[in-house]
């Protein structure tokens, strides 16, 4: 029957030593691995940072493209306003024509 003692290594011995941190041979191994696991670590954050990246630009350049087009749209609808305006045409008729709102249609006759 074994007793507990027999089970554990004893570091103080030279065979416990070698076991439990291992040779010169196993040292070398063991810090190829954690280099090897540390360049993956570093460079899957590096991969991270440029997909945030990314994904920050395309945002950015989605929404700047979504501002210009709204932006021009309204323009558009003002330039259309104003030529209706000089023709006479109705309020009500300018509103369903552009889609403006009547204080908008005004603000526009207070201009010209």
């Amino acid at each position: 029957m074994t007793t507990n003692a027999e089970k554990y290594i004893n570091p103080f011995t030279d065979f416990g030593f070698k076991k439990l941190f291992g040779t010169e041979v196993n040292k070398d191994l063991l810090y190829e691995d954690s280099l090897k696991k540390y360049r993956d670590l570093n460079n899957a954050l590096a991969t991270a940072e440029m997909k945030g990246e990314l994904k920050g630009r395309i945002e950015g350049e989605l929404k700047g493209r979504i501002e210009g087009e709204l932006k021009g749209k309204i323009e558009g609808k003002i330039e259309i306003a104003e030529k209706a305006i000089a023709m006479g045409m109705s309020i009500d008729d300018i509103i369903e024509l552009t889609g403006l709102s009547e204080e908008q249609i005004k603000g526009l006759t207070k201009k010209g």
